[in-house]
């Protein structure tokens, strides 16, 4: 269901390489993340004033476990192109008890 509305996605941003397929879709995702998704100054010029305004209701004193935690929701190669560190241990960990978490909430609730 999610290739249906991206592919509509791509068509209105008149993508014209769209597989006709999710396995296609994966990919030329793969494909294309290889080829463009590569470390650039300007990837860290943009991620950390938008993450930073983003934390500021929050106490400076989290900052550095939120960032652990962006960096547990992104594959390797997006880490890479961000010039974030591969996570801690305990914040992977502690991502997938968040999202349990929440998914009992939303089931139960």
């Amino acid at each position: 269901q999610s290739y249906v509305y991206w592919r509509y996605i791509g068509e209105q941003m008149r993508i014209k390489e769209i597989p006709d397929s999710y396995e296609g879709m994966e990919a030329y995702l793969h494909q294309y993340e290889k080829r463009n998704m590569k470390y650039a100054k300007s990837n860290v010029e943009v991620l950390w004033p938008v993450l930073d305004f983003n934390l500021g209701p929050y106490p400076a004193r989290l900052w550095p476990l939120f960032h652990s935690l962006l960096a547990a929701t992104c594959h390797r190669r997006m880490r890479e192109a961000f010039g974030l560190a591969d996570p801690p241990t305990f914040a992977v960990i502690l991502l997938h008890v968040i999202l349990w978490s929440r998914g009992l909430v939303e089931e139960y609730v």
